[in-house]
């Protein structure tokens, strides 16, 4: 586990996952589970066993005058310290093809030991998010947890679409603290039982530290979110938002993405009777969601990016017949957007024939339109001017990126940001 930023009792916090500060209550969204599991640790001076020792680790400072709140989200490290944790996570979602992931670790097909393994490979977590956090109530201070919600960072979106590497199934929990998102209802809740009792106050001991365990679960969409915990400070209501390291936390539904487990040495498709990313039977292979995903255009566009399930776009083509290509819409939450499209001809010679084809069809179709010779992108590249829009061909293969021509740009530099992103796209193409 690693340990990070404390902040102050004046409403603003940090973890050794996340930073935190305070701010009015936001609506809740729709379709979305916290589980809370309530774990008491009381720590009598300025150290606390297991996680809580990490609220003093390497830090030097000293407490705050109010309270102070730190975030543990390493999973393998907090089933170690609360093996009911074990029933949950586990599982990530990688947007890219399973083949490029690798062995998990130790070559073991368990939900154990993947975290820090999964997370330097860019996995976001499918199902559930497990942490736990710690409220320290400083000397003479009076605490109280009255309340603890998600906070959206964005609208939810679709599930994302991917490769999961999963792991055998767990069974279910101990008693947990629940928010519903739909009915705003927390309390406390049996196992999985959706029966809930009502929340009520939890008292922080002066001079003493509170821990409760998490786990926050979505089986609808992809979630970017906080944590914002409402607390009673000597008669004054307080609100402080906790995350993961500065970055919201991030859990995805499964249903976008195939499953696959390693056994024998390989990973395994293990979908349970469902299609490929998307209704169209998108390989993942051929996702233009996973060949460019949300992480490469956020980086371009500065902002949180969500991706549309794919769609599937018919025309003609080169040779008298039809053309199906499969389209991603990037759209991120400062107004950019990115479209990435992906087609596979029969043969290099038809996606050589094709490519022309859709160059001269955006040319003629335009007058004033300019091609401009982008070298270094797979075989051929262009870049429309007009129409702003990259076409890359690989073998057999046809990327097509734009933004849109009636969107401003900026801070958006076009031309190159799309060129970036074909390269990125060329590199996760299968090999030749």
């Amino acid at each position: 586990m690693s340990a990070g930023n404390l902040g102050a009792g004046s409403g603003q916090s940090g973890g050794s996952s996340g930073t935190s500060s305070s701010g009015a209550a936001k609506p809740l969204y729709k379709r979305f589970w916290i589980w809370l599991i309530p774990v008491l640790a009381v720590a009598l001076g300025a150290s606390l066993s297991g996680v809580g020792e990490k609220l003093v680790d390497g830090i030097g400072r000293i407490f705050a005058d109010k309270y102070r709140v730190q975030v543990e989200s390493d999973r393998d490290a907090l089933v170690s310290l609360n093996k009911d944790l074990g029933n949950f996570g586990g599982e990530y979602a990688f947007q890219k093809p399973i083949q490029d992931i690798g062995e998990p670790p130790a070559g073991l097909d368990s939900c154990d030991g993947r975290y820090k393994w999964a997370k330097a490979k860019g996995g976001i977590d499918v199902s559930a998010t497990v942490g736990r956090v710690s409220i320290f109530a400083a000397s003479g201070r009076n605490v109280q947890i009255t309340g603890v919600q998600p906070v959206p960072q964005g609208q939810p979106g679709n599930p994302l679409a991917g490769s999961i590497a999963a792991c055998p199934g767990r069974g279910g929990g101990p008693t947990m603290l629940r928010v519903n998102l739909d009915t705003k209802e927390a309390g406390f809740s049996d196992g999985l039982s959706e029966q809930i009792k009502s929340f009520t106050a939890i008292p922080v001991e002066s001079g003493t530290t509170y821990t409760f365990d998490f786990v926050a679960s979505t089986q609808k969409q992809y979630w970017r979110y906080k944590l914002r915990l409402t607390m009673i400070i000597d008669g004054n209501e307080e609100t402080v938002d906790v995350d993961n390291g500065g970055k919201p936390f991030e859990t995805t539904a499964p249903s976008n993405s195939r499953q696959y487990r390693w056994i024998e040495k390989d990973w395994k498709d293990v979908t349970p009777g469902q299609p490929d990313p998307s209704q169209l039977n998108i390989p993942v292979e051929q996702n233009p969601c996973v060949i460019v995903n949300t992480a490469d255009v956020a980086k371009e566009l500065g902002a949180p990016v969500q991706a549309a399930a794919p769609l599937g776009a018919e025309g003609p083509n080169a040779v008298g017949g039809t053309h199906l290509t499969y389209i991603c819409n990037h759209n991120a939450s400062n107004g950019l957007s990115v479209q990435v499209g992906h087609s596979v001809e029969r043969s290099p010679q038809e996606g050589r024939q094709q490519f022309e084809y859709l160059k001269n069809f955006y040319l003629q179709g335009s007058p004033g339109e300019t091609a401009r010779q982008v070298v270094g992108i797979g075989d051929d590249a262009v870049y429309l001017e007009k129409a702003r829009r990259l076409l890359v061909l690989r073998d057999s293969h046809i990327l097509d990126l734009s933004v849109p021509p009636n969107q401003s740009t900026a801070p958006l530099d076009a031309p190159a940001s799309l060129e970036r992103l074909g390269q990125i796209g060329v590199s996760r193409l299968p090999k030749k």
